[in-house]
């Protein structure tokens, strides 16, 4: 065996020994074996087992040394015939997770503690092929219909494929089986969005004398994120400038709430107010009973939030929405309102990309609209 665990030679050869009978009236065997570099410094290893009461015992022992070091050094050499896809997953885990946001990391690896390791955790690396996938993607569907969206669909075997990527970029898998399997769609269908009218009604019929009235506003006129709008504070609020600061984020796990960095170096912004509600703002936070800078501003919850949210709906029956399509809707209002995709995406904390596409279809009527007012003018 070389020093790097692989072996020169014939692996059958690895462990060689014998079973011999003790001297004497004992009537027991013995194992006499030798392992082919078996110490660290590469040398043989050589060793004897005694007490078995009968050949058979002794024997059994042997071959299940020869078999045990077979595999040892197999592993080593060759680790896909061995290394299982739950080991490799933990392997991907420990590397990929120090790089990765808290929130980012639990909604990646419970995809696949759900859909993925329940078929493959006990797999060998060798056995995961593409028949094998296309079997497994077969287990989404129920009387020839997909019981998940397309997109979510898309992103699970995405999680499959970065997991498998791994193991060949580690050269413990040739190449990546999941590779040529379609799932879904990468584009999520349009969220719902509500119209100034419609938050209006929705806004009406939840009480004036609560966090989540105000926090509402702040969502539908202010385009926050969830945990952004959980993490602020009162001295988050400049009323003199009238602007909101956004620098942490509230990750909800187990119960705990956890403050992080925002999403992304983007989401970090000052989002200016209107005097209207910075007028809000102002009563809400002077009827705080501890108004300190480092007073969370609004004492309520996700799972409230969506409560109240959920009510407000059946109420004024207004579409259902979730708490996220606040944002999408702040978006939707700005574009119609004719600012550009930079000004609103520094404004939500997103890239101008995504605004320019993900509502094109916006800008698009606001272009027939221009065109209408240059045949005005052109008449």
């Amino acid at each position: 065996m070389r020093k790097d665990g692989k072996m020169d030679g014939n692996i059958e050869n690895l462990v060689t020994g014998s079973v011999k009978k003790e001297s004497g009236d004992s009537g027991k065997w013995r194992v006499e074996y030798r392992i082919k570099g078996g110490k660290e410094n590469g040398s043989d290893f050589k060793s004897l087992k005694r007490g078995f009461l009968t050949k058979r015992d002794a024997t059994a022992y042997l071959d299940g040394l020869k078999v045990t070091w077979q595999e040892k050094i197999l592993r080593r050499s060759d680790p896909k015939h061995y290394m299982t896809f739950e080991e490799l997953f933990e392997m991907y885990k420990t590397t990929m997770d120090v790089a990765t946001k808290l929130s980012t990391q639990d909604s990646r690896n419970n995809m696949v503690y759900t859909h993925i390791l329940p078929f493959f955790g006990k797999m060998k690396l060798a056995d995961i092929t593409q028949v094998k996938i296309e079997e497994w993607r077969g287990t989404f569907f129920k009387n020839g219909k997909c019981i998940y969206k397309d997109s979510y669909i898309h992103a699970i075997r995405s999680r499959l494929c970065a997991v498998l990527n791994f193991a060949t970029e580690r050269h413990l898998m040739d190449f990546n089986p999941a590779k040529h399997v379609k799932m879904g769609v990468k584009e999520a269908p349009e969220r719902p969005v509500w119209t100034v009218e419609q938050y209006k009604r929705f806004h009406n019929e939840i009480s004036p004398n609560t966090p989540e009235y105000i926090a509402f506003d702040v969502f539908f006129w202010c385009g926050l994120r969830l945990g952004e709008l959980l993490a602020l504070t009162v001295s988050d609020i400049d009323l003199e400038k009238r602007y909101i600061r956004i620098n942490k984020n509230i990750y909800e796990r187990h119960g705990k709430r956890i403050v992080t960095t925002p999403k992304t170096a983007k989401s970090i912004r000052n989002v200016s107010i209107s005097e209207t509600l910075c007028n809000e703002l102002r009563e809400y936070i002077a009827k705080l009973p501890d108004s300190k800078p480092d007073t969370t501003l609004f004492s309520t919850s996700k799972t409230s939030l969506h409560r109240k949210l959920k009510a407000g709906i059946e109420k004024s029956g207004v579409p259902r929405i979730t708490i996220h399509c606040f944002w999408h809707s702040h978006i939707t209002y700005l574009v119609n309102k004719g600012w550009s995709a930079p000004v609103v995406a520094s404004r939500v904390g997103h890239e101008s990309i995504y605004i320019t596409t993900h509502y094109m279809h916006a800008y698009s009527e606001m272009e027939d609209a221009m065109c209408e007012m240059m045949d005005k003018d052109i008449a």
